[in-house]
């Protein structure tokens, strides 16, 4: 399976899939709190693989955990929001919007990495 292959059924599946679990949880300070720790852990474990392991755009390894702790940020800075919108107005159709926009917008990267392919070819 070449890699975009894999990059594209884990942006398409498994992003909105988790992206729907964690909006599972009911909105609390408790699992605010947690969200904001996730978004804060792995943007740092990102930029601490992007500037002090010396193999970022070397080694696959390195360059695809780096991505991937940033995407799960974003993920997370969309559930986190995606919740404070369900406090604020907790009727179905908010709810349902939610998970619709929010599963939706961490397919977002995606197209930035295909754009960027694209101009690179």
């Amino acid at each position: 399976m070449t890699p975009l292959v894999t990059i594209f059924l884990a942006v398409f599946v498994a992003g909105p899939l988790a992206f729907l679990l964690l909006l599972r949880l009911a909105p609390s300070k408790r699992r605010s709190i947690g969200l904001v720790c996730l978004v804060v852990g792995s943007t740092g474990m990102s930029a601490s693989l992007r500037y002090l392991s010396g193999g970022w755009g070397l080694d696959a390894f390195y360059t695809l955990a780096g991505v991937g702790f940033i995407w799960l940020a974003w993920i997370a800075v969309i559930v986190f929001l995606a919740q404070r919108f369900r406090q604020l107005d907790n009727r179905p159709l908010m709810r349902r919007w939610t998970a619709i926009i929010g599963a939706l917008a961490t397919t977002v990267p995606w197209f930035g990495l295909a754009s960027a392919r694209m101009m690179t070819l």
